[in-house]
């Protein structure tokens, strides 16, 4: 798949309406990565005292579950 799709990360962190936000990415890979960063920004609220972390695969998927509502739209040029 061609990574330089322009991508729209759709997020709902809380169970509220009012926690939905966007971000827009130039590439699909630049989405993922925000979010493994929101996944190790999660790490440093919950464990302010520590400076380096460790995770593994299945955590990453955990927290990802656990999001309410994670959509990613992916612009494709063949159907428009």
């Amino acid at each position: 798949m061609d990574n330089n799709r322009h991508t729209i990360l759709l997020v709902q962190q809380a169970g509220s309406k009012a926690s939905r936000t966007y971000h827009d990415y130039e590439k699909i890979s630049e989405a993922m990565e925000s979010v493994v960063r929101m996944f190790e920004q999660r790490l440093v609220q919950q464990n302010p005292s520590m400076t380096q972390f460790t995770y593994d695969y299945t955590q990453l998927m955990a927290f990802i579950d656990g999001i309410p509502e994670l959509l990613c739209l992916v612009w494709s040029p063949e159907h428009g």
